[in-house]
């Protein structure tokens, strides 16, 4: 049995003491479009596989085994999911955020509308 309204994006349905949660297309405003990402989700609560403590024990194991397998030529080691995205926040925290010319000159004319001159922006930027 279906939990839930028509559109949602998440739908519980449990079944025989599980649950499950799996997606629906959402309606947009134009007819006949509609958004379908064909994604399965499980839900898995640690509660029940044990305790949440032995739960993270055996995922920090897990990927220490991960991480001890040998790396390819030139790659500096082995990534887990979301430790790219803290290195490049680390990076860019140190150094600032690249920004390509051409999106730079959109800044700087957006600014130059607002009042401010080129000279300003990049004061503000950290490059004057």
């Amino acid at each position: 049995m279906l939990c839930g309204e028509r559109g949602e994006e998440n739908v519980l349905a449990p079944v025989a003491h599980r649950q499950y949660v799996f997606t629906v297309p959402r309606p947009l405003a134009d007819a006949g479009r509609e958004i379908i990402n064909n994604v399965f989700s499980i839900i898995i609560d640690p509660r029940r596989l044990g305790t949440a403590a032995n739960l993270a024990a055996e995922t920090a194991e897990f990927a220490a085994w991960v991480k001890q397998s040998p790396v390819a030529q030139g790659v500096d080691r082995i990534k887990l999911p979301g430790e790219p995205e803290q290195d490049h926040r680390r990076e860019r925290g140190a150094k600032g955020i690249p920004i390509d010319p051409a999106t730079w000159t959109e800044i700087i004319g957006a600014a130059v509308q607002l009042g401010l001159t080129r000279r300003e922006v990049e004061q503000l930027a950290g490059q004057g």
